[in-house]
């Protein structure tokens, strides 16, 4: 049958039409006593983050804290510590945000300095083209710079010592002052 609400005024019906078991919670009742209180409920495959269970049981919580109290009174509580819990990770979210930006920069930059050295290359061979076609034969072997190649590039005072190999595959340099390399 329907379940009846006992004669003392300070008891409310915690139940669902879902659940056979109607349960009477007293105002003065502690909330151990509730049916929905003992343990977690994990069931194979359930998600770890906060669902509707969880925001549910959420709501019970506040019911039988409080004992009477209303749906905005219950509404305003629960979205007032979810604010608060919020306000706490934006600014995680935040400082994230701006190191995936500032990343983002970086690789456009590096992105945009290839880009310039490929019209760079580009250009180099277009111009060898022009001065092989304009000479009718091709470079002399020991005039040619083979890819890839570094710029050394240094004050014009810098003494330089470089000792090559045979193969001309390997280059030593002794600098006596600062000097830069560019790829």
């Amino acid at each position: 049958g329907t379940p009846q609400r006992p004669a003392a005024s300070n008891t409310i019906v915690v139940g669902s039409p879902h659940t056979p078991n109607t349960h009477f919670v007293s105002q003065n009742q502690t909330s151990d006593s509730s049916p929905w209180s003992a343990g977690k409920r994990n069931r194979k495959g359930e998600k770890n983050g906060k669902g509707l269970r969880h925001f549910s049981m959420k709501v019970c919580e506040k019911v039988q804290r409080k004992g009477t109290t209303s749906y905005n009174e219950v509404a305003d509580e629960l979205v007032a510590e979810f604010s608060a819990a919020d306000n706490h990770i934006l600014p995680n979210e935040s400082v994230e945000r701006q190191r995936r930006l500032e990343r983002i920069k970086q690789k456009q930059s590096q992105l945009q300095e290839l880009i310039l050295q490929q019209i760079a290359f580009k250009n180099l061979v277009q111009r060898n083209r022009q001065a092989e076609q304009q000479a009718r034969r091709p470079p002399p072997p020991n005039s040619v710079i083979h890819l890839p190649f570094i710029i050394v590039n240094t004050s014009r005072k810098t003494v330089i010592d470089c000792s090559i190999s045979n193969d001309k595959f390997e280059y030593l340099f002794n600098f006596d002052n600062t000097f830069e390399i560019h790829d």
